[in-house]
């Protein structure tokens, strides 16, 4: 059940911020580290890296994506109520 929580608040994350909009370069890799340390901890790997990682993109994405913040915001509890 919380795999399915997760998946849909990433589904969220995708609607929320289309990557064509106008996001930088550097913003569009953070986007994909993002996504792939979110595998990585659905799969169980390398939490401690990942879950750093969507501290990280929050933090950035707060006040120029105030949505995306807090989907990322809502991800990380969500992870860490699971015990990541």
């Amino acid at each position: 059940m919380a795999n399915e929580h997760i998946k849909e608040l990433v589904k969220q994350l995708q609607d929320t911020l289309p990557r064509h909009s106008t996001i930088s370069q550097e913003e569009q890799e953070l986007l994909l580290a993002l996504e792939n340390d979110i595998e990585k901890l659905l799969a169980n790997t390398d939490a401690a890296s990942s879950f750093s990682t969507l501290q990280k993109a929050a933090i950035h994405f707060e006040e120029s994506h105030p949505r995306f913040s807090a989907v990322l915001a809502e991800l990380t509890q969500t992870l860490g109520n699971m015990g990541i």
